[in-house]
């Protein structure tokens, strides 16, 4: 599996090939890797506490736990 990060990397290198670097260019690069950075950062935090209800670490859909 292909991690989502090298699919929008390849997505900006065939819309913007390095032969035309630019300011622009490097910006949205950057950009993609600054969001995957977070997401990935989202996932250990989620992964490392035990995870959430958003991370699946939780109750089924709609079932509330009782404590």
């Amino acid at each position: 599996m292909i991690p989502s990060y090298m699919i929008e990397l390849r997505k900006l290198l065939d819309r913007y090939p390095t032969s035309e670097l630019n300011s622009f260019w490097l910006k949205n690069l950057f950009l993609v890797a600054l969001e995957q950075l977070g997401d990935s950062l989202e996932e250990i935090r989620g992964s490392a506490s035990g995870g959430n209800m958003l991370w699946g670490g939780g109750p089924a859909y709609g079932v509330k736990s009782i404590r």
